[in-house]
């Protein structure tokens, strides 16, 4: 195990949990609601960004006729019921458990709403693992970069590494002033990942590898 490491920060949606399928799902059944064509898997990889307020404005979405508020509400809801079917991404369950097995503090940091979060963790029956969760207090997804500066002025991260799947989970670790790792089997493909200053790997178990050899 790197020597200098004794915390892993989990990214939640497309790193612990495998749900860009659901994600994209219902994508596109709002999209239909309002007459926006489909997205396909590749696009979605390869243009999804936080915060996501311009990712649907590139699909369509005129925010000046529609609130955001109602379009990001809408699709929460749709994606929590696609949701319920989602499972752990291969190779988290072992990677919790082996950090857990050499004394390290986990914790999760995700743009997703806390309760729903929580609940979430509780169903998949992983919370237990976790010192801290830290999720949106609402249901509009601003972004994690801010409530990471916070955190971190409350805590020395220094040794710590975030696991996630997108290019803000980069910019989250920045401001948590801690390293990072990116998985490319989330959201966004690993061409877009490539670009940012950090190891990139196509499944969990390499990446769990990389940190404890």
């Amino acid at each position: 195990m790197k020597p200098q490491l004794n915390t892993i920060i989990w990214d939640f949606n497309g790193t612990l949990l495998h749900d860009v399928d659901a994600i994209i799902d219902a994508n596109n059944e709002i999209n239909r609601r309002y007459g926006i064509p489909p997205i396909t898997k590749e696009h979605y990889r390869q243009h999804f960004s936080y915060p996501p307020m311009a990712f649907y404005e590139a699909m369509g979405y005129n925010f000046k006729e529609i609130p955001y508020e109602k379009i990001s509400a809408e699709f929460i809801a749709c994606y929590q019921e696609k949701q319920a079917a989602c499972g752990l991404t291969p190779g988290v369950l072992a990677a919790l458990e082996e950090f857990c097995r050499r004394g390290m503090e986990q914790m999760v940091f995700s743009a997703h709403n806390q309760r729903l979060l929580e609940e979430k963790l509780e169903q998949l029956g992983v919370k237990h693992y976790f010192s801290h969760i830290d999720g949106e207090e609402g249901v509009v997804v601003t972004g994690k970069v801010q409530r990471a500066k916070g955190f971190a002025a409350r805590r020395d991260l220094s040794r710590a590494l975030l696991i996630g799947d997108t290019s803000h989970d980069f910019e989250t670790a920045a401001a948590l002033g801690c390293a990072c790792a990116l998985f490319s089997g989330g959201h966004e493909d690993a061409a877009r990942l490539q670009k940012n200053n950090a190891p990139v790997f196509e499944t969990i178990e390499a990446l769990t590898e990389y940190i404890l050899k």
